[in-house]
């Protein structure tokens, strides 16, 4: 099989990359309905032109992508929209017109997650060719809001459709990433104050794209000595769940304005942002990890990020990403956060909470994957940890899994985001084997 997997997937390799860059042409950021649904009739049509059975659902919020037949059902969850591309004038190329260069094809939604969406589609078509008996169906559900907060694609299909039984999203990396982090999104809005009846003060604060993205510019407006002047600030944009990597704009906006002892109402707040938030580990607000290990095993650290802010007609939003390792009480979380929105002077407006997965590695469909990885990967499999939020929190026994190898840089949710061809053929591979095994598994995988 191994041999057979590696001759198909070689011999489809430049229409997988073309059909890739088709893909990647459309620009579909999460609420942007005429292009993400342009995404999603592109996608499904791929399918059936690959022999899959493919329908959308719910207005084409949902896209169903299957084949075989069973008692169990393997399933595998991607999505199709993306996070905006930032600054556009720093990328090496227009981020919705892909180039390959250096045998790495740029464009946003390479890594996260057109390029692995694309991957587990020829990997079922591989799975298919290779004539062998699906003793299960294999069920590809392509979502269209997995980069918002609301996550209603998922929501309405958990509400009337098949839950698989187990399975993965390659929204990740490699190995197996049988543990992930917790998330909290949510929004403080506190009143717009402006104290006008002073010489200088702060009129107005904004900055950031995406709630889970750490924003790369910052811009405010202040009135200092009676003269209006316009302040820029510029970071580093990357995703939140390791903010480490980045450099957050808003965080080096609120230490200007600190330094600038203003006292007026908005610049005090400001300092309050800076003074809770401004340490991404968390110690500002009395959350900082104890320790990286849970029951022996990695799992990181608590990390928080504010990634928008907004000056409206009469209010101030601010939106923050928190990241919680495994093992930290959640029950906690909430009143810890109405706590800080009271400090600042503001309260609550949006608030959603995905909590810290654990899956055992010794399950067998778990154990099918890691074999998989091991025959194509170069490496033996170890489980690891997943840093982001993927849809493996929406259904049970789902697990991160690609498409990021040791040692590739992580660069979804980046200025130049980009994916490895090397690596896109290679994980293809894996996910043929890993598709292939479990569906001609004549007995179950569930423990």
């Amino acid at each position: 099989m191994h041999q057979k997997i590696n001759s198909m997937v070689e011999g489809k390799k430049q229409e997988m990359i073309t059909t890739l860059i088709d893909l990647l042409k459309i620009p579909s950021i999460t609420g942007n309905k005429k292009e993400v649904d342009q995404s999603m009739d592109f996608t499904l049509n791929l399918a059936k032109s690959l022999g899959l059975e493919a329908k959308s659902l719910f207005d084409k919020k949902v896209g169903i992508i299957e084949y075989g037949r069973g008692d169990e059902t393997l399933g595998i969850l991607t999505h199709l929209d993306v996070v905006p591309a930032g600054d556009i004038d720093s990328w090496i190329c227009n981020p919705f017109i892909p180039v390959i260069n250096d045998e790495k094809l740029y464009a946003r939604g390479t890594q996260d997650d057109k390029g692995p969406a694309i991957s587990v589609i020829f990997a079922l078509y591989f799975a298919k060719m290779l004539e062998i008996d699906f003793n299960k169906k294999v069920r590809i559900i392509v979502g269209t809001r997995e980069e918002s907060t609301d996550w209603l694609d998922i929501d309405e299909y958990i509400k009337s459709e098949e839950i698989p039984d187990y399975g993965f999203t390659p929204d990740g990396e490699f190995p197996v990433c049988n543990i992930e982090k917790g998330l909290v999104n949510l929004k403080i809005e506190f009143p717009k104050q402006i104290c006008t009846n002073a010489s200088s003060y702060l009129n107005s604060i904004d900055g950031g794209e995406a709630i889970n993205t750490v924003p790369g510019d910052c811009h405010s407006v202040l009135t200092i000595d009676g003269k209006e002047i316009k302040i820029s600030t510029v970071g580093k944009s990357v995703h939140s769940c390791l903010p480490s990597r980045g450099e957050n704009a808003i965080i080096n906006m609120c230490k200007i304005i600190k330094e600038m002892d203003l006292h007026d109402e908005l610049s005090n707040t400001c300092c309050k942002i800076l003074e809770k938030l401004g340490a991404e580990d968390c110690s500002g607000m009395g959350l900082k990890s104890k320790s990286k290990f849970y029951n022996g095993e990695y799992v990181h650290i608590n990390c928080i990020s504010p990634t928008m802010i907004e000056t409206k007609e009469k209010s101030i939003l601010l939106s923050i990403n928190f990241r919680f390792a495994y093992g930290l009480n959640e029950n906690n979380i909430r009143e810890i956060f109405e706590k800080l929105a009271e400090e600042l002077g503001g309260k609550i407006c949006e608030y959603s909470m995905s909590p810290a997965i654990y899956i055992d590695k010794t399950q067998p469909y778990v154990k099918k994957c890691m074999d998989a990885y091991e025959s194509f990967g170069g490496e033996p499999n170890a489980t690891s940890l997943e840093y982001g939020g993927s849809y493996a929190k929406a259904m049970p026994n789902i697990f991160c899994w690609g498409p990021v190898f040791p040692g590739e840089d992580t660069n979804a949710h980046r200025i130049n985001e980009f994916i490895n061809i090397d690596s896109f053929v290679r994980m293809t591979k894996i996910f043929t084997k890993a598709i292939a095994d479990i569906a001609s598994a004549k007995n179950t995988l569930k423990k």
